[in-house]
């Protein structure tokens, strides 16, 4: 098999240009040269450039496909040569769920049907997207064939696939769909068989992904494959081990840093490059609203630190095809920003103390929902973030072989589990590790949790309340809240907690119920109840903890800061000895990764402005510090220093612990503790 080179670039472009067939003079104005000269100037390894938009027009003289009707110049091979003159990279970016009118009224077999047996289409002002079934065979008699035609033609790297999982979000019922399901095709919600029938039309596109990437490395072994999006975290489902890449382009109108990190810590320790697209535009891909330079370091300070490379998205004018100067200058200053840490990226392993585990299971119990609720796995990744916890994301398969990689595991309000799930778990807790479960949980049998003999607990009659409450008065929890929190506060869970009895195990808390309603639907707490919030067990050489409120979800939705609080002070419950902790006067988000004889501890600020709507913007950022680290090590490290600057730290080490102190850090900084 061929070097897969995408690990080794770190700054790439991706131009957005569909152009519906109305538009006239496309590339007429296209200086290749210049295109290529400002890419190199701004620093970019790779650009993703159009060959095929998402009104099916094509870039290049197809015999395939379908020409731009006013396509003035081959532009695929024009900016191709020049970019490999110039040693940049071209991944040519195909939109593969539609066709043009005109081809598509040929070949009504390969049309996206409706459960009714209506066509699907996507009409606009400008032109209509007839869209496409993607499980027939429009794919090897049309998609296919043109990847290998602009593999076999071009000097490109490889290709970028947008519109794959279209018939995941609204399900076809095409003769061909109807035929692969083998049976009754479920066309609503609640029929009985939606998540077997929802789960089978995700697992044929990625199997359309394997496919497509071993056909065109058929006829290019070096070539890559990128499809948007394959692997998402919200599908709860493992990406094909033999991805090429991972990537998807999250939208910035919210806290792109952020949604990175979320992403990429549930794609970089597979050890497959990745990256999370931002873009440069205010919202997204039809504004031309410049962001803040300082917004783009952040988030690629966000995307260095957890893993990935860098991905910036921007526009191009159909005519001229040429991106703006100043906006090449902006993208530029990102790349400088990203290449200073270049070094603390190559080969770095991401590492994390914390796993959490989405199943895409709990669909079966939602079956309205396209993706798992995004409460449990955003709102505990989110406040495990804010928490200064290291993390990861795993899912439906990823715990056999991966879970001893981590100290704790937690499992965040997950109605449904697939089997095997509990002896897996049973062994980690018995063999040192820790364990917290939140909210929902399972049942094995009636009156018998799945997960109640590892966590001491079983259900019991349930008092029927709509929230509840805790008092951190009342709760024996170190941490809880922080000691830098004044609020000691009772404060409500607003969600049905799970009515429990301790068998074997200790109660850390006690619920308080609900008081009576009054005032516009005010409730006060109750009185003290016999039912646990928090337990915790031992458990051969572990600790399994369980929490009986949904402070996952409770956080993403309301954002209440005694769940984060209470959800972090479970989690240093069970993990007595995690590898870093940091202390700092501003929220830091730290991320871990080993390499040979080094460990790096990654610590990104996030200070949004303060705005009434989003985009949370970042324009200036003050430098946060003084910051003080424990790193938990097998040795005493020879020397630690800050890096990008490369400046050497003062260090302590006593008992397994290295204690040092960053004075300050702008966006992002990196102790490199040496061995």
């Amino acid at each position: 098999m061929a070097k897969n080179w995408y690990g080794d670039v770190l700054c790439k472009v991706h131009f957005d240009m569909h152009t519906p067939g109305v538009v006239e003079r496309v590339g007429e104005e296209f200086d290749a040269a210049r295109f290529a000269g400002l890419l190199a100037d701004a620093g970019a390894e790779a650009v993703c450039f159009f060959s095929r938009c998402a009104y099916g027009w094509s870039y290049y003289p197809t015999r395939i496909g379908n020409v731009h009707p006013h396509l003035k110049r081959d532009l695929v091979g024009e900016a191709s040569r020049a970019c490999k003159d110039a040693g940049i990279r071209l991944i040519a970016y195909m939109a593969i769920d539609c066709m043009v009118p005109e081809a598509a009224q040929k070949h009504p077999e390969w049309r996206y049907r409706k459960a009714d047996g209506s066509l699907q289409a996507i009409k606009s002002e400008l032109a209509e997207r007839p869209i496409m079934c993607l499980c027939g065979p429009y794919l090897e008699g049309f998609l296919i064939p043109q990847m290998q035609e602009i593999a076999r033609n071009y000097p490109v790297s490889g290709l970028f696939l947008d519109g794959m999982y279209v018939g995941y979000w609204e399900p076809c019922y095409c003769d061909f769909c109807r035929k692969d399901y083998g049976g009754p095709m479920p066309d609503r919600p609640d029929h009985p068989d939606w998540h077997r029938f929802r789960s089978h039309k995700l697992k044929k596109l990625w199997e359309l992904h394997e496919k497509a990437t071993r056909a065109v490395q058929a006829v290019r072994p070096d070539l890559i494959l990128a499809t948007n999006w394959h692997g998402r975290s919200g599908w709860a489902l493992r990406p094909w081990e033999g991805s090429t890449c991972l990537t998807g382009d999250a939208p910035v109108e919210g806290n792109h840093a952020l949604e990175a990190a979320c992403q990429l810590d549930a794609w970089a320790w597979r050890g497959i490059p990745c990256d999370v697209m931002n873009a440069r535009m205010l919202w997204w891909w039809s504004d031309w609203t410049t962001r803040p330079g300082a917004t783009l370091r952040t988030e690629a300070a966000s995307s260095i630190a957890h893993g990935g490379s860098l991905f910036v998205g921007d526009l191009l004018d159909p005519v001229r095809v040429t991106p703006n100067p100043s906006v090449m200058e902006l993208i530029g200053d990102t790349f400088a920003f990203a290449k200073k840490r270049a070094h603390l990226a190559r080969g770095a392993e991401p590492a994390a103390d914390v796993a959490i585990y989405i199943s895409r299971e709990g669909l079966r119990d939602h079956p309205e929902l396209v993706e798992v609720d995004a409460g449990p796995w955003r709102g505990s990744h989110l406040a495990l973030t804010e928490g200064g916890w290291t993390r990861h994301i795993l899912h439906d398969g990823d715990l056999e072989g991966n879970l001893t990689r981590y100290k704790t595991l937690l499992i965040p309000e997950q109605g449904a589990l697939p089997s095997g799930v509990k002896e897996i778990v049973r062994s980690f807790v018995e063999s040192g590790g820790a364990l917290v479960v939140t909210g929902e949980t399972p049942l094995e049998a009636p009156g018998k949790f799945l997960l109640g003999d590892i966590l001491g607990i079983e259900p019991t009659a349930d008092p029927g309340w709509d929230r509840a409450f805790v008092d951190p008065r009342e709760a024996a929890l170190e941490g809880f809240p922080p000691a830098w929190e004044a609020n000691r506060a009772v404060f409500p869970v607003l969600a049905k907690p799970v009515a429990v009895r301790p068998v074997s195990c200790e109660v850390k808390s006690f619920l308080f119920g609900p008081g009576p309603a009054y005032q516009f639907g005010a409730c006060p707490p109750g009185p003290k109840s016999q039912y646990p919030a928090v337990t915790l067990r031992k458990l051969g050489k572990g600790r399994a903890a369980y929490v009986s409120l949904p402070l996952a979800r409770e956080f993403w939705k309301r954002g209440s800061p005694n769940a984060r609080h209470l959800l972090n002070a479970v989690i240093a419950l069970v993990t007595p000895e995690p590898t870093v902790r940091v202390e700092a006067p501003a929220s830091l988000d730290v991320a871990l990764a080993r390499r040979k004889n080094e460990l790096l501890v990654h610590l990104t600020a996030y200070t949004p402005e303060r705005r009434d709507q989003r985009p949370p913007l970042v324009e200036r950022t003050p430098p946060v510090g003084p910051i003080s680290l424990r790193v938990r090590a097998e040795s005493r490290p020879v020397e630690v220093r800050l890096e990008p600057e490369g400046v050497p730290l003062d260090f302590q080490w006593d008992s397994g612990v290295v204690s040092a102190r960053v004075e300050k850090i702008e966006i992002h900084g990196c102790v490199v503790l040496r061995f």
